[in-house]
């Protein structure tokens, strides 16, 4: 499992959200919040036995499968909206698909997590011929 290096996603946001001058501070404070406000949401709504720790700064690295990535992607850019950073043009008309897509993610990594619990517990999937029921 690789872990999610916040630095690249830090410049796509940047990028996405078109970030500059005087305001890049309050926007890495709203991407460090952003982060933590999303992996919580993964967190408690994926049913994940450990919580993902929460980061404290864009050089952290966020405790989730890089294979997640766009999820925590969407999630941060709902998130950051919500905190008052503007996308780039025509990104706040596809809220309502991004929000889909973070549930829809969130519920991939809430199956993926319940499907290795399965596995490592032993399940094996047999037949249930010769257990006593009558023919």
């Amino acid at each position: 499992m690789a872990s999610i290096l916040l630095t690249g996603l830090f410049s796509q946001k940047s990028r996405e959200f078109s970030t500059q001058g005087s305001g890049l501070e309050r926007f890495e404070q709203d991407f460090v919040d952003a982060v933590n406000y999303a992996s919580k949401r993964i967190s408690l709504e994926a049913n994940l036995e450990t919580s993902i720790s929460e980061v404290t700064s864009i050089q952290d690295t966020l405790g989730l499968d890089s294979a997640y990535m766009h999820i925590i992607s969407d999630g941060v850019t709902l998130y950051l909206m919500d905190f008052g950073q503007r996308p780039a043009k025509g990104a706040e008309a596809n809220r309502t698909a991004i929000e889909n897509r973070f549930v829809q993610g969130i519920a991939l990594i809430y199956q993926a997590t319940k499907n290795s619990d399965q596995e490592g517990d032993g399940y094996q999937d047999t037949d249930v011929i010769g257990l006593g029921a009558l023919s």
